[in-house]
């Protein structure tokens, strides 16, 4: 006669208390393991991402050092009267005869 019938199959916790104290340890160190492996992963990866952050952030101090290196002042302004005298324009001596 047959007394229990299972339509889903065989039940994955097993019934022996000792094959279960195993499979919860089994369990618990794999999950553990798999957290430690995740936690590295991110970690590598923030590793990553801060020293290409880095790198960026040295290229554009660089760049913008070499600009600033690069732009100098303007010479002396030619001012009459205390006005800046603002286009093109030509110093002619006194003393010289104007050129036609």
């Amino acid at each position: 006669m047959i007394r229990f019938i299972s339509y889903a199959g065989a039940s994955r916790i097993p019934r022996h208390p000792f094959v279960r104290a195993l499979a919860l340890i089994g369990t618990t160190l794999a999950f553990i393991l798999t957290a430690m492996l995740g936690a590295m992963l991110f970690l590598a990866a923030l590793a990553v991402i801060a020293v290409i952050g880095l790198v960026v952030t040295g290229r554009m101090w660089w760049l913008r050092r070499q600009l600033r290196r690069g732009v100098r002042p303007e010479a002396t302004w030619h001012t009459v009267g205390g006005r800046v005298i603002d286009g093109d324009f030509r110093v002619v001596d006194a003393g010289e005869p104007p050129r036609r």
